[in-house]
């Protein structure tokens, strides 16, 4: 479960859950396309029939599986990767809204199924949650990403959500860690926001010891090897400050990172009311 610290506010994201954490009423969803983006992560994207669906970016969806489990119905909890004006406008052949989802292969009941059993065609049933979203970024907020692995999904959504609002003018900045270069998800829609005249900052840290950093085809953005460190988030913060205006801050990433950028914002000190970020649970 999230732990609350100081006045932080919390992503409430899961990565699996046998729990619906949602109060709203599930709806039928059919799987309109499955892609393997990488060696462990497949890409989903979902076709609801009913254009009164919506979410705000950064939620994530229980998703109920036809099948059970030893102690009843399987459900998945995964992030949503794409705002809900590209879930209404640019997958759709019909009315339908088509939301994103990333599911990172393991030996829940709920990836497994999704990984081995799910197909184009399958249906299931969903339903979002979580309160602290892409919503609490104000029009004038300046705003750093903090992701690792995974943990872009519901970052990806936020930023493509925050690009695409003309009424928004605070600067945005990405800092992403992966493991190695065929873990980078979401890369061509992160190379062109990068290009966003809005986007100040769009640097992926690639942790693996020894390897040839590619040339992405536009230099706006940096492919860097290493961890992110302190130094790192205190230029990006200084880059998107601007008048002396608070940086809101969203991460999402495993724990022990999450533990470790949210000591270094403290200490520099970054407001903790300016700081949200999901835990896996």
């Amino acid at each position: 479960m999230l732990r609350s610290l100081l006045k932080a506010t919390r992503l409430s994201c899961r990565g699996v859950s046998n729990m619906a954490a949602s109060k709203l009423k599930p709806v039928l969803a059919q799987i309109k396309s499955i892609e393997q983006v990488s060696e462990s992560v497949k890409v989903y994207k979902l076709s609801v029939d009913d254009t009164n669906f919506k979410f705000s970016s950064g939620q994530w969806l229980d998703v109920h599986l036809p099948v059970n489990g030893p102690q009843g119905p399987i459900i998945g909890g995964y992030s949503i990767c794409n705002s809900l004006e590209d879930a209404r406008t640019r997958h759709n052949d019909s009315n339908s809204v088509t939301p994103i989802i990333a599911v990172k292969e393991s030996n829940h009941p709920a990836a497994i199924w999704m990984h081995k059993t799910c197909v184009e065609g399958s249906c299931v049933h969903i339903n979002p949650g979580g309160d602290t979203t892409g919503d609490l970024i104000q029009d004038n907020d300046n705003v750093l990403f903090i992701g690792g692995g995974i943990g872009i999904s519901p970052l990806h959504g936020m930023l493509q959500h925050t690009l695409e609002k003309s009424d928004q003018n605070g600067k945005v900045g990405l800092l992403y860690s992966i493991p190695k270069m065929e873990e980078f998800l979401f890369k061509n829609s992160l190379d062109a926001f990068s290009q966003h005249p809005r986007c100040e900052i769009m640097t992926c840290y690639i942790t693996q010891k020894e390897i040839t950093i590619p040339t992405m085809k536009t230099s706006t953005m940096q492919l860097l090897p290493g961890r992110i460190t302190q130094d790192a988030i205190e230029k990006a913060l200084s880059t998107l400050r601007s008048d002396h205006q608070k940086v809101r801050v969203f991460l999402c990433g495993p724990p022990s990172m999450i533990d470790d950028i949210e000591r270094m914002l403290l200490s520099m000190p970054q407001p903790p009311d300016h700081i949200h970020f999901e835990r896996w649970w």
